[in-house]
């Protein structure tokens, strides 16, 4: 029987008997509805009533969550519109500033003052208005000329042999890129409010190199000559490299302050900020229209993902012992996961036990998750791998059960619920059941682990995530409409601080819904895949390689090869027998030799090429390598590390041969301040015979 026959089954987990050892509610904030969601003829209470009688959890995400969820979504392409009457697909510029002014607010920069408002509360540090009438002091008039220029720019796309018209766009491309880098980011940059004004920051900063991705892409027709535009394409390349730097050291400088006030507001802040400015600056380089050719400024001809892995608060955190403030590494051991390969959830093991209290006239038996184990997969990996153990083992009278999940189905909202208290004490209770909605993408199961059962007159705390929600951040997930899935549960429990069973703490890690489970090569736009989505590192003759944490602005952890070892990502085969160039993004602080190889069963393909030195680990260049088939059943892609100096692999990119890259991407500016761009544009006809050169037969 499919478990997914019924949209909302139910069903309670097996259990058996061993007896041997083995809410928080968040800020609302509401925004306008996508019309075009699945949901857009259902208000919340009604879709509730859907869910066989189980209430569903959804608390309304802060505004900082929902602008930094939109942004990202809009971009990977996880949503196409977002207001009504703008129609399916709109430019980025016309879409981002309909959603910080919405429509029918001229002047008003309400969206703006609510993002500083929040970030004020999180850190809790004060903001008065003399400040945000600093910070926003040329947002009404970035936000007229904005409008003014998307206006010109949609007539004269719709008539391009407007001359007068190009020419008055060109002007308001010069003149939005000087207010932008100018007074706009300046003013978000204001002496000790840096922290409370970062995600504002990250925004402005997307909005510009959004603009500057526009004159790349439109350019020429406009009427700016090649060294124009070789001086913004420069432009660009700088301002994304001191937006990311900003925003990265901003950060750091914020978590490093989080950290003083003690674990639980350093594991939020982290969790926040990775929402609302990291997931943003991790798309700045997508907006290289050289590195990644467009036609339109309406969307990416890019399949990129977000691998980065993020944390619920932990449940329970405020009972003694649970999570000690100052105990960071402990709490880091117990409650998040070191750097890993790109996991699967594909089960978990439950170990319930019972407390016993009584009161004046009764005894109170209180079964409660005092133990689990995760089961999960690598990205079209070769099996299941079994987690350890966390938490305190079955005890006589205990039981253990389990909930497993099909390749290919996911968990995308979950509800954990526990009582109160222990009665006749006020001690906070561990979790007692949990309900889990599984999506296979055509159908919802619900699956539950425990009950209240026993003590059903006993008042209860359910705790749900206000940054699990649809695509659109505007309510709930559904089964084919969600944008994290639950990827890992950790349980942390301190025999010598709580004693016997005691009270235990648990988090929950979760992971963005732009994944490909499949590592799936798209025929018709750019394929990134991260190199965390590796199913092995094997060592060669020397150390293996080994995940790393990335700075913050790749959009999740990187592989790090040492001498002789690689990496081994395998592929879904492509649709169609046409080229692909294979590209990786990569660090390293020496030039040397790297070996790519295409594997398949059928036949292999591999050559050795030269990468350049990018001047340390925080500096990411390209090297252009196999150009090759992929349709190749059971293929594969294996990158070697040939030479001492370590290598770091952020990405591997495969690029259909028919998408020339014919511009020169090395435009920087040189010590004098002077652009300085590759001798000549390569034509068309140059660059596919360089590309045949290249084929590898």
């Amino acid at each position: 029987m499919n478990s997914y026959q019924n949209k909302n089954e139910y069903e309670i987990l097996d259990a058996s008997r061993n007896n041997s050892n083995m809410s928080t509610r968040y800020p609302r904030y509401p925004l306008a509805k996508d019309p075009h969601t699945s949901m857009q003829n259902t208000n919340y209470k009604d879709w509730l009533a859907t869910c066989n009688g189980t209430t569903v959890p959804f608390s309304n995400p802060s505004l900082l969550l929902q602008v930094g969820g939109i942004v990202v979504q809009r971009v990977l392409g996880g949503i196409a519109t977002f207001f009504p009457g703008i129609g399916p697909l709109v430019p980025f510029l016309t879409f981002f500033a309909s959603l910080l002014w919405p429509s029918g607010s001229p002047g008003n920069n309400n969206i703006w003052e609510d993002l500083m408002k929040e970030v004020s509360k999180l850190i809790q540090q004060e903001l008065d208005t003399y400040t945000i009438s600093r910070a926003t002091a040329a947002l009404n008039g970035l936000q007229t000329q904005l409008d003014v220029y998307n206006r010109a720019l949609a007539t004269w796309l719709n008539n391009p042999n407007l001359f007068a018209s190009a020419e008055t766009i060109r002007d308001y491309m010069r003149a939005l890129h000087i207010l932008l880098a100018g007074d706009v980011i300046s003013n978000f940059k204001i002496g000790g409010y840096e922290k409370i004004l970062l995600p504002s920051y990250a925004i402005a900063a997307n909005l510009h190199l959004l603009l500057l991705r526009d004159i790349e892409i439109y350019g020429k027709r406009l009427g700016f000559s090649q060294n124009d535009l070789d001086t913004f394409y420069c432009e660009q390349k700088l301002f994304m490299t001191k937006y990311t730097n900003y925003c990265l050291d901003t950060y750091n400088k914020g978590l490093a302050s989080e950290k003083e006030k003690g674990w639980v507001p350093f594991h939020r802040y982290r969790r926040e900020m990775t929402l609302a400015v990291l997931d943003i600056i991790a798309l700045f380089p997508l907006y290289d229209a050289r590195l990644y050719p467009a036609t339109d400024n309406k969307e990416l001809k890019v399949k990129s993902e977000l691998t980065r892995e993020i944390y619920s608060d932990v449940i329970n955190s405020g009972r003694f012992g649970v999570v000690p403030p100052y105990n960071y590494s402990q709490n880091e051991k117990r409650y998040t996961r070191p750097p890993h390969l790109f996991t699967w959830l594909r089960g978990l093991d439950f170990v319930t036990n019972v407390l016993i209290s009584s009161g004046e006239y009764i005894i109170y038996r209180w079964s409660v998750l005092t133990g689990c184990q995760n089961k999960y997969s690598y990205t079209r990996g070769n099996g299941i791998i079994t987690g350890p153990f966390l938490g305190y083992p079955v005890e006589p009278g205990g039981r253990t059960s389990n909930i497993n999940i099909e390749e290919g189905s996911y968990i995308y909202n979950l509800l954990p619920r526990s009582f109160e208290h222990i009665y006749p004490w006020y001690f906070t209770t561990n979790i007692a059941m949990i309900t889990f909605w599984l999506t296979n993408n055509n159908n919802s199961a619900e699956k539950v682990y425990g009950s209240l059962t026993g003590n059903a007159n006993l008042p209860t705390v359910q705790t749900d995530f206000d940054f699990v929600t649809n695509k659109e951040v505007t309510g709930p997930p559904s089964y084919n409409n969600y944008n994290h899935i639950l990827s890992y549960m950790l349980l942390g429990y301190d025999w010598n601080q709580t004693g016997g069973i005691g009270t235990h703490g648990y988090s929950f890690a979760f992971t963005h819904s732009s994944v490909d489970p499949y590592n799936t090569i798209a025929p018709d736009k750019i394929t990134q895949i991260p190199a965390v989505k590796a199913f092995d590192l094997p060592a060669g003759t020397g150390y293996a390689g080994f995940v790393t944490s990335g700075r913050g602005d790749t959009g999740g952890d990187v592989v790090f090869l040492p001498y002789q070892a690689s990496l081994k990502i395998r592929l879904t085969p492509a649709t169609t027998n046409k080229n692909y160039r294979v590209r990786l993004r990569y660090a390293s602080v020496g030039s040397g030799t790297l070996r790519v190889e295409r594997w398949s069963p059928s036949s292999v393909v591999s050559s050795n090429f030269t990468r350049a030195a990018t001047g340390d680990f925080s500096s990411f260049g390209y090297v252009d390598t196999l150009v090759t088939t992929f349709n190749q059943s059971g293929v594969e892609i294996i990158i070697q590390n040939l030479n001492v100096y370590d290598l770091i692999v952020d990405k591997v990119e495969f690029i259909p041969i028919d998408i020339p890259i014919d511009k020169c991407t090395k435009c920087q500016y040189d010590r004098e301040g002077v652009c300085r761009c590759c001798e000549g544009v390569q034509s068309l006809e140059t660059e596919k015979e360089i590309v045949n050169s290249l084929f590898v037969e």
